[in-house]
């Protein structure tokens, strides 16, 4: 019961690293001054990156 308990709570935490990763990526591309940028753009760019 509790490695079962265990492995549940290992699981939530890696599925809300998951979520909080493709957020990241995907937040920036649907906002202001990255609308139009690739993903490469986006993330070597130094305002965008700053903020």
């Amino acid at each position: 019961m509790k490695g079962t308990l265990i492995a549940l709570l290992q699981l939530v935490i890696v599925l809300i690293g998951v979520v909080a990763l493709v957020f990241l990526i995907w937040f920036p591309l649907t906002e202001g001054r990255a609308t139009n940028l690739d993903l490469i753009s986006i993330y070597s760019d130094t305002f965008i990156l700053y903020g």
